[in-house]
């Protein structure tokens, strides 16, 4: 061998020699207690919870009374608690069961490789004590000032030689039990003067206490030189003994490197370290709650016991969770605990803080603190819950724990800080040649010499450890100190006095109330026995468990109305059972009644395993737009909605409704056109809506046609909607604010429908869906479960409901909207024939039911018109030759506001081919009589026929051939001139230049022209003109003259004007009306030969002293005036101007 390799082997025998004897028992304690402890725990986790894994006393303990660990739900895989603590004590066990072995072996071999080596004699020399020790030792001093021994004797024992072979191979025994055994002495120590210094040095050393001795020996071993043992030269001439004694250290140390390894590579380990410094002093708050969150993720591996770490895969469906959030909301936040200790108190009170930590506590206070009622009180029932009460009492192991650490912990600590051995081995570790001899053994591992150095040491109290530095022996200490404390403290909070026993189940039910109250209540067990006082039970044992509504799962309600994919594993609705401690508790009754019946002991645990679901995809988004997409689509068409009520009332406030239709519009084709302008935007949006939803995959399996159908559906429904609500207002403005509001408000009872769907049947909800937006909410509803069920709408599916026993479907949803469609046009046709508003003639409620409303003939038909009454003075005789085209016939209109009388029983006739100007002074009721004649107005009584028809009943019949221009401009604003033509000119029934030019951007004139041009459009056979040259230049009002002479053949022209000569010049015949009344008709010719006296020519002068006239002047006014001849009460007053 190299003399350098014996030399390091040289170097490193001191360290083997001395670990060997130091720690050689201690190890195999160590071992040997592990194994034992992880056999003993499994005899006793066996026994108390039926439990076949290593420390699952600890998963059973804290599962069955926090919760934190379901079995085998989301906390247990394969049977295995996923508690750090349970994870660490399996895994060390195994590492300990398999590397442990080997270790352990190559340990022993070492040792016999070195005893042998010492029972060589003479391989080691035999030096006088104070040869062994080092320069400037303080061994010595020590003996003379501390131990009591006299300076002779300290003399003697520095003197006396010691044998290091017997010391090498070990005494087996206690020093206390060594010094007292002079033959034992004599073997260790031999004095060259012979046996009565022995003798008196053996009689003092034997009178000092055990723990000087212990300080003597270790402070002898710190100060002992171990190069001078292994200089002999018969040590170093052995090449043989130095090989054997290398290849054991080099075993050993391979070994012992590989355990090291397999703990470092451990997750377990990695992740209690962490858990544990949680815990440390310089990491813990002051706070209970704290510790216990850290406290529960060493024993549950997560914090809040669960609370945080809860999977909920239908959280949405839970209809609870707020009931459950503020039940007994006047509960005493102050725990009436079975301990008294300030510790439970701040710790529930600190649970009771925090929203969440309050939902576990009061879902886990009865296991803490709940009482186990049970009845009947009979001796049989007590063996069961004797039986029952085992597995409580177990639970007192946690605080035997506690003590025997309170008793142990001190003793290592103790160890750790003042043994001989551990400053022993850090003295051989700070060594050059151990430390290299270390390193190279251990090069392949994460430990160093220095960092087992590190380990070993002992820093001074308070000193903060620096980040990035490794773990020492009181880091890990101190950790466990504090979860052991944290484990004590937590389970003082404990009831383990559970069980009470009553005579009758009455008496249970009001003491599980009382304990209701405090949430003290956990269960009751009620034994069904053939007789109570029996002391026996029977062969077939009935009972039943009673417990807290809430903490069970509900009964009144089997399954889901609505299907979606997913497990039930919801803990708040589906695993009551378990987390409500059902299971535990019946768990516990079976095997105790199985113990008293068969006195056979069940060994083996039950564990509870969610069957396995597919795959499957948990949108929650669907989820969200299922109950959204109704109030989505409602909002973002209440804008839409409210312009076409606008639009529509807009129309009927400016009169262009009724100028349209008294232009020949038909009702229905007046509908049309806004459906037609009003469903485009809306199928446009739809269609957007459909791409957006088809290509963000929101709606990834249905069928983008089918949904496109639906949303067309809602469309029509909510149009028509839009034209019943019209019907109710006249003011285009508020109808916009109050229709917006009124569509709104049909959404909202969908909302009730939502929260009681349950208790709807298929007829309930038919009867709901006369409201579109309550049918278009139940449609969503529909394709979005098909859609979250991975099959979606499909045109092969809409009869058919994904809810079982549903006959309401999607089909049924979209022939519900048109249904409510239909009945929405029905009811704003009717109302408006019946409710036409301020403007136009309502029919009678019954109008449906008359003839000439579905014959289209006039009630008249065949009857003979009775002549009107004439005065005979003032009013001309009627043509005979000439075509009658209106006659008015004793007409009276009176306004409901202020009861005026616009017009008063007038009777007047208007030919074909004429030209009757209609004249009168402001308010004589010109106006009023057209717009009655036109349909404007209803009469208040008479009538007005118009080529034979009656106004009260044909009017859509009249309004075919009926022209008019109103006294006020009824244009569109963004219609051309052109436009306006030909709009009118179709609805006449026509087949085709400032004609361009926007309505609104022409003069007064110029709309009073296209007024009346509008009014002669389409071959109009009766011709109403109002005023027509109101307002008009006199260049203007010269064209609309050539324009009514032009065109008065084959016509019925009905002209109101307030100027003479326009009336003597166009009128053919001319009726004057005042105060309602016709007070004469006839020709100008006529009406001049009653009622003028002729003309007068007046001429002015100027006044030579006003410079303000002009130097000449003349008026020329010719009048002629009857007002002294006409009969009361009409007074007229007739001009003509001489041309």
């Amino acid at each position: 061998m190299h003399q350098n390799d014996g030399q390091k082997v040289i170097n490193m025998i001191p360290a083997g020699i001395i670990l060997l004897n130091v720690f050689e028992q201690n190890i195999t304690d160590c071992l040997y207690l592990f194994l034992k402890f992880s056999e003993n725990t499994r005899f006793m986790v066996q026994n108390t919870f039926n439990c076949w894994f290593p420390s699952n006393f600890l998963y059973k303990l804290f599962h069955f009374m926090l919760k934190g660990c379901p079995l085998s739900i989301s906390g247990v895989r394969s049977g295995v608690c996923v508690s750090r603590l349970s994870r660490l004590l399996v895994d060390a066990q195994t590492v300990l069961y398999y590397s442990g072995n080997e270790t352990f072996s190559g340990l022993q071999e070492l040792t016999r490789t070195v005893q042998r080596l010492g029972e060589r004699p003479g391989i080691f020399p035999n030096l006088p004590v104070r040869e062994y020790l080092r320069p400037n030792e303080s061994f010595s001093s020590f003996l003379r000032t501390n131990s009591s021994l006299s300076p002779q004797s300290v003399d003697t024992l520095l003197r006396a030689r010691l044998n290091t072979q017997v010391v090498v191979a070990g005494a087996q025994m206690q020093l206390k039990d060594l010094v007292c055994n002079s033959t034992m002495l004599g073997r260790f120590l031999t004095l060259d003067r012979g046996e009565d210094e022995m003798a008196a040095l053996q009689s003092e050393l034997c009178r000092l206490p055990a723990q000087v001795l212990q300080q003597v020996e270790r402070l002898f071993l710190t100060q002992l030189d171990f190069t001078k043992i292994f200089t002999s030269d018969r040590l170093l001439s052995n090449a043989a003994d130095l090989r054997v004694i290398s290849r054991a250290v080099g075993t050993v140390s391979q070994q012992l490197a590989a355990l090291i390894s397999d703990f470092s590579s451990l997750s377990s380990f990695s992740d209690m370290s962490a858990a544990l410094r949680l815990l440390s002093p310089e990491n813990r708050t002051a706070r209970p709650r704290e510790s216990f969150r850290a406290f529960s993720r060493v024993m549950c591996g997560h914090p809040e016991v669960g609370g945080e770490r809860i999977p909920s895969l239908n959280w949405y469906e839970d209809n609870d969770i707020k009931s459950f959030l503020g039940k007994n909301g006047t509960e005493d936040t102050h725990c009436a605990c079975v301990s008294a200790a300030s510790y439970c108190k701040s710790l529930i009170q600190g649970l009771e803080s925090n929203p969440l930590s309050r939902i576990v506590w009061r879902g886990i206070k009865p296991l803490f603190i709940g009482k186990l009622l049970y009845t009947p009180n009979s001796p049989a029932v007590q063996q069961v819950m004797k039986e029952v009460n085992k597995t409580f009492e177990g639970l007192q192991i946690v605080q035997e724990l506690n003590a025997a650490w309170l008793e142990v912990g001190p003793q290592i600590r103790d160890y750790m800080e003042t043994s001989v051995e551990i400053r022993l081995l850090k003295d051989l570790l700070k060594r050059p040649e151990v430390a290299v001899l270390v390193n190279m053994r251990l090069e392949n591992t994460s430990w160093t010499a220095s960092r087992m150095s590190r380990f070993l040491s002992t820093l001074p109290p308070g000193t903060p450890r620096s980040p990035g530095t490794s773990q020492t022996w009181m880091d890990i200490y101190t950790d466990l100190n504090s979860t052991v404390s944290t484990l004590a403290q937590v389970t003082e909070c404990f009831s383990l006095n559970k069980l009470e026993g009553l005579e009758s189940e009455g008496l249970l039910v009001e003491r599980a109330l009382e304990l209701l109250e405090d949430r003290q209540f956990w269960a009751g067990v009620v034994f069904l026995l053939p007789n109570d006082s029996s002391p026996r039970l029977p062969p077939h044992v009935k009972y039943k468990i009673r417990m807290d509504i809430d903490d069970v799962t509900r009964t009144n309600k089997i399954k889901d109305r609505f299907w979606d994919p997913g497990p039930a594993a919801d803990p708040f609705s589906d695993m009551r059972y378990i987390w409500g401690g059902f299971v535990y508790i019946q768990d516990l009754v079976e095997r105790a009644v199985t113990k008293v019946l068969t006195g056979a002991k069940q060994t083996t645990g039950i564990y509870v395993q969610q069957m396995p679901y597919p795959c499957y995809v948990d949108d929650v988004f669907l989820r969200v737009l299922n109950r959204s997409l109704p109030l989505f689509m409602t909002l973002a068409w209440i804008y839409s909605v409210a312009m076409i009520i606008k639009g529509v009332v807009y129309e009927k406030e400016a009169r262009l409704k009724e100028t349209m239709r008294i232009m020949g519009l038909s009702t229905g084709t007046l509908w049309l056109s806004w459906f037609i302008t009003s469903i485009v935007p809306f199928q446009v949006s739809a269609a957007l809506l459909i791409a957006l939803l088809k290509w963000g995959d929101i709606l990834p399996y249905s069928d983008p046609s089918v949904v496109f159908f639906f949303l067309t559906a809602f469309a029509t429904a909510t149009i028509m909607q839009c034209f019943l609500i019209s019907t109710f207002f006249s003011k285009a403005n508020l109808s916009a604010a109050c229709g917006g509001l009124i569509y709104f408000g049909l959404y909202l009872p969908y909302v009730l429908c939502v929260a009681w769907r349950d208790h709807l049947t298929s007829t309930l909800r038919i009867l709901a869906s006369f409201l579109s937006p309550v049918a278009f909410g139940f449609g969503c509803e529909y394709f979005s479960q098909y859609e979250e069920q991975g099959l979606g709408i499909q045109w092969t599916n809409l009869r058919s409901s994904p809810v079982s026993g549903d006959q309401y479907n999607f089909a049924t949803s979209i022939s519900m909207l048109y249904v409510d469609a239909l009945i929405y046009a029905v009811a704003a046709w009717y109302i408006e024939a019946v409710f036409p508003g301020e403007y136009g003639i309502p029919r009678p409620w019954y109008f449906v039911f008359q003839m000439n409303f579905w014959s289209g003939l006039s009630l008249e038909v065949g009857m003979s018109i009775p002549p009107a009454p004439t005065e005979q003075d003032h009013i001309e005789p009627e043509p005979n030759n000439l075509v009658l085209g209106v006659s008015i016939r004793d007409l009276v209109k009176i306004y409901k506001k202020g009861g005026k009388v616009a017009v008063n029983h007038l009777n007047l006739k208007f030919y074909e081919g004429q030209i009757t100007a209609f004249l009168g002074h402001n308010g004589a009721g010109k106006t009023t009589t057209i717009s009655v004649l036109t349909g404007l107005f209803p009469p208040t009584s008479g009538t007005v026929y118009i080529r034979g028809m009656d106004i009260r009943h044909d009017m859509d019949l009249i309004r075919r051939t009926l022209g008019v221009c109103p006294q006020h401009n009824v244009l569109f604003d963004i219609l051309t001139v052109e436009e306006h033509v030909w709009f009118y000119g179709r609805l006449k029934g026509m087949s085709e230049e400032e004609k361009q030019e926007q309505a609104k951007n022409l003069s007064g004139g110029m709309q009073r022209k296209l007024s009346v041009a509008i009014a002669f459009v389409g071959g109009s056979k009766v011709v109403v003109l109002d005023e027509p040259t109101a307002g008009v230049d006199p260049y203007s009002r010269r064209g609309i003259w050539d324009l009514l002479l032009k065109y008065r053949k084959e016509r019925t022209i009905i002209l109101s004007t307030h100027y003479m000569d326009e009336a003597e010049l166009l009128g053919d015949r001319i009726a004057i009306i005042s105060q309602g009344r016709l007070c004469c008709c006839g020709t100008p010719l006529f009406l001049k030969s009653r009622l003028g006296s002729g003309y007068y020519l007046t001429v002015v002068k100027r006044d030579g002293s006003d410079n303000r006239s002009p130097s000449h002047s003349s008026v020329c006014t010719s009048t002629s005036s009857s007002a002294n001849r006409l009969p009361p009460p009409c007074k007229v007053s007739y001009k003509t101007s001489a041309y």
